[in-house]
């Protein structure tokens, strides 16, 4: 499955009778788009399901499909996002130690380089906001969820055995550094004037220091990152906070994670 069109009553319903979610299929699927394109490295929409009344199956998921943009292609198969998420929902199956939705398929073809996730609906819970920052109970959940996540995979040896996940200091992660070589003269030019003296020198300097960075979440204690736990991946309950969206996973250090993760209002 790679388009929404892949997505019909009978292969979603062949797809959750595999792993055991129900035992027939849905009478009916309705597609519903939620994102694609630009700045986005996937195609995801929410299937609206209708079964039969003997069937307690799931009301609506989300399935997460390979983005249709040519761009954003080749981003996601150099970097590996799309895969390293595969392999966080297949092999590691965070939803059943930390706060993440569940995975109820999940499909993945290396040497097509794309598949297609099935997961739980949490389409009821408040989505974070980014630029709007956290409130302090939010940053609260968000600090909470992140500690259940990295403790469930702290030092944990099986996470150097998986192929999919780099580590903090291999080639790909590396190669942001060149990202910034790259682009940052472009930036600079197309938002000439709205960005001050400082900002500019901050940014310089963060460069300067990348490598050196790298290095240090090299070493010590390491974890399962989530690499981008920015609020626009977070879910809030009225108690909790879920993370989701584990497109660039690393294995590192998880200061990474709560420094990114909350700016406050």
């Amino acid at each position: 499955m790679r388009t929404p069109a892949d997505l019909t009553a009978t292969s979603i319903g062949a797809a959750l009778t595999a792993t055991g979610v129900v035992a027939a299929d849905p009478l009916e699927a309705t597609v519903e788009p939620l994102a694609a394109g630009d700045g986005f490295l996937g195609t995801l929409v929410r299937v609206h399901l209708t079964w039969a009344d003997q069937i307690a199956g799931p009301s609506s998921i989300v399935a997460k499909l390979p983005t249709s943009d040519p761009r954003n292609e080749w981003i996601v198969q150099h970097f590996g996002y799309a895969r390293r998420e595969a392999g966080v929902y297949r092999d590691l199956r965070p939803w059943e130690c930390a706060p993440a939705p569940r995975c109820l398929a999940h499909f993945w073809d290396d040497e097509a380089g794309g598949g297609c996730l099935m997961l739980e609906d949490l389409g009821e819970l408040d989505t974070g906001d980014q630029l709007g920052g956290a409130t302090d109970e939010q940053a609260h959940m968000v600090v909470d969820a992140l500690s259940a996540w990295h403790g469930a995979w702290w030092d944990d040896p099986r996470l150097a055995e998986l192929d999919w996940l780099p580590d903090a200091s291999s080639a790909v992660v590396a190669g942001y550094g060149e990202i910034f070589d790259t682009t940052w003269q472009t930036c600079v030019e197309r938002l000439e004037g709205a960005l001050s003296d400082e900002v500019l020198q901050t940014a310089l300097s963060a460069r300067s220091q990348f490598d050196s960075s790298l290095a240090e979440f090299g070493s010590g204690p390491r974890t399962l990152v989530h690499g981008d736990a920015r609020l626009d991946n977070t879910r809030f309950a009225h108690d909790h906070a879920v993370l989701l969206d584990f497109q660039l996973a690393t294995r590192s250090r998880g200061a990474y994670d709560l420094a990114f993760s909350v700016p406050v209002r």
